[in-house]
């Protein structure tokens, strides 16, 4: 008859199991509320417990804990007969839907209430906070509930696998001193090859004894290879043997994580969760789902609750489409310059496209050339091509070579410019809505609009670039060389220094070789030299949209100067209320002015004057009575006072 009881109790164990899964499987979801606004907000353990009316008989477990069973049922998915009771709800209530940000963050709080009858020693009950917010699920930190012998099973679990693995010898851990018998190695080692460092940690593959046998292959004969292979398996089995020991891991990041004790009538828990806000932080959504999980790992998952959502109020509202313009001066003449590394051979000055690198320098002329005299804005009035050279041979020479290359240049830009003005297509234009001409343009372009410049030997730019190398040795020797007035002979004094001037030739004169083109244009149809035009301003507009997204932080390193009701929103929002206020003081008055004033006074603690802006406010724009009710700082002095009488009046 000792047996009884036993036998007894794993089967009302496994009813009990059986009887979460059967609840689970019909669809009782969680529960989730607001409170009522006119008590103080309960729990489900404040509701009536609601039983089956087919219970037959009460079974009272070692905890003092009673479970009722009803008549035998059959599980409508798999056709097994089974115990079933009623699985009463976990609840989540929340205070109130409306909420308020500050300073950036939202403070969500709710009561989770967990009924005893989910409190069982052999379970755990894991509850998941799940919030909604625009288009985003983000699961919150869970709560873990676990019974007394849940908890023991799960504890003894994982010091039966810290077992396992303190029986596991390390893969990095030394091949000698754990696998090999070291005694016999040792006096082996002694009596053969003595000369062997091996028991040290020092291996030479070159030592055999005398008989030829190498030291790899004596410790390999010493080794317990079994011991070994036991030992690598047992490491290829370590998730294995984890699943087997541990059949509920641990659950990280939990908020909570506790050992239920005498929680017969079960635990409310008073959860809070800051989140940034963003620009998707109007409305909030919250639900929540879980699992019942037994000390076998067997789990029921609950099904997912309703849904609570939030209103979110926040100063971000008061946020204005303001279109802010700028100033723009416009003017008539214009230009860039480029830079481009024509190579020409040694002592020539033809412009050749088969020398190394020019094919892609004239095609990147081309493509800018096009783009200038294609364009619709500007006529191009002049070009101004520089070409420069090393010190390589006489100053003379230099000077002749570099303007005959110049020369060459212009004629090529003068080319490639005609075939662009060849093929540019007509421009129509409308003339006092009525009469269509056509923009003509020459078929040519003029030849003393190119004009040509040299810079024979370009001792400045060598200077600079000298300066800067970090190669050269004798560098103050060589800069000192530069005040030689004849060019000639200072290229004579750097060539002294043989391995500088080597990486110099090499290195650096290929930089000063090349040409500048300088494109001076003036705006189409302009006649002054300046007009003063307005534009929008993108940066303020940047601000206000930094605003919409809650960026707050951003909204104000661009609002921070422009001191309007926007840069005070951003302020406010960060809880800058005295900059908020400064600001707030020198605007214009309007209901969403005197609103703002009202919050930032309620901070403050000053109620008369929060009261006194707050009526005002009210006065300007009868909804603000309605937006008051948003505003934890404005609902209080609403309540305090009754402002709002009035509307019920």
């Amino acid at each position: 008859m000792k047996a009884l009881p036993f036998i007894l109790a794993i089967t009302i164990m496994c009813a009990c199991n059986r009887s979460i899964i059967k609840s689970v499987r019909q669809g009782i979801p969680p529960g989730i509320s607001h409170a009522n606004p006119k008590h103080n907000y309960g729990t489900s353990r404040e509701l009536s417990e609601k039983r089956d009316s087919s219970v037959t008989f009460t079974y009272v477990t070692k905890e003092g804990k009673e479970i009722y069973f009803s008549s035998a049922v059959t599980d409508s998915a798999s056709g097994e007969v089974m115990a079933s009771r009623e699985l009463d709800q976990i609840t989540i209530t929340a205070k109130a839907n409306n909420i308020a940000e500050r300073n950036g963050i939202i403070s969500l709080g709710f009561i989770v209430s967990v009924p005893g009858l989910l409190m069982d020693s052999n379970w755990q009950t894991e509850i998941i906070p799940v919030m909604g917010r625009g288009l985003d699920t983000i699961p919150l930190p869970p709560i873990i509930l676990s019974g007394t012998y849940f908890k023991k099973t799960q504890k003894r679990g994982y010091q039966r696998f810290e077992k396992y693995l303190e029986s596991i010898i390390p893969e990095d851990a030394p091949l000698l001193e754990n696998f090999a018998n070291l005694t016999d190695l040792e006096k082996f080692l002694e009596r053969h090859l003595p000369q062997s460092l091996v028991l040290s940690g020092i291996k030479n593959e070159n030592l055999r004894t005398p008989f030829g046998v190498s030291e790899q292959e004596i410790i390999s004969n010493y080794l317990k290879k079994k011991q070994i292979e036991r030992n690598k398996r047992k490491i290829a089995q370590k998730e294995k043997v984890f699943s087997k020991y541990v059949k509920t891991p641990y659950t990280s990041g939990a908020r909570l994580d506790s050992i239920l004790v005498n929680l017969r009538n079960g635990m409310d828990y008073h959860y809070t969760q800051e989140i940034v806000a963003n620009e998707h932080s109007d409305k909030i959504k919250l639900w929540i789902t879980g699992r019942i999980v037994n000390r076998a790992g067997m789990a029921a998952v609950l099904p997912v609750s309703e849904t609570i959502e939030y209103s979110v109020s926040s100063v971000s509202a008061f946020t204005q489409d303001i279109i802010r313009y700028k100033t723009k001066v416009i003017e008539k003449k214009s230009g860039f310059c480029f830079d481009s590394r024509i190579s020409f051979e040694k002592g020539k000055h033809t412009l050749d496209s088969l020398v190394p690198g020019n094919k892609a320098e004239i095609v990147k002329i081309r493509q800018i050339l096009f783009q200038v005299f294609e364009g619709d804005v500007f006529d191009t009035d002049s070009v101004v091509i520089t070409s420069s050279s090393s010190p390589e041979g006489s100053y003379r020479s230099n000077t002749k070579l570099s303007s005959l290359r110049a020369e060459s240049i212009k004629r090529f830009l003068l080319q490639e410019v005609n075939s662009i003005i060849k093929n540019l297509p007509s421009r129509l234009s409308l003339v006092n809505d009525k009469e269509i001409v056509y923009d003509w343009h020459p078929n040519t372009y003029d030849p003393d609009k190119i004009i040509t410049r040299t810079i024979a030997e370009d001792w400045g730019e060598l200077y600079r670039l000298i300066v800067l190398d970090s190669v050269i040795i004798n560098k103050n020797a060589i800069l000192q060389h530069f005040e030689v007035k004849d060019p000639d002979r200072r290229e004579s004094l750097l060539a002294r220094h043989r391995i500088d001037f080597k990486h110099i030739k090499e290195n650096i004169y290929p930089k000063l070789r090349r040409v500048t083109f300088e494109l001076k244009l003036v705006r189409r149809g302009m006649v002054k030299d300046t007009i003063h035009t307005s534009e929008p301003d993108s940066l303020y507009s940047n601000g206000v949209d930094f605003l919409r997204k809650r960026e707050y932080n951003k909204a104000l390193a661009v609002l921070s100067d422009y001191r309007d009701i926007n840069t005070a929103v951003a302020h406010i929002s960060l809880g800058h209320d005295h900059s908020a206020l400064e600001i707030l003081a020198s605007l214009e008055e309007c209901a969403q002015q005197q609103y703002m004033i009202a919050i930032v006074m309620a901070r403050q603690g000053k109620e008369e004057e929060a009261v006194q802006h707050f009526l005002r406010a009210k006065g300007l724009d009868p909804k603000m009575a309605y937006r008051g009710g948003l505003d934890p700082e404005i609902s209080f002095i609403i309540n305090k006072y009754n402002l709002n009488r009035d509307l019920f009046e």
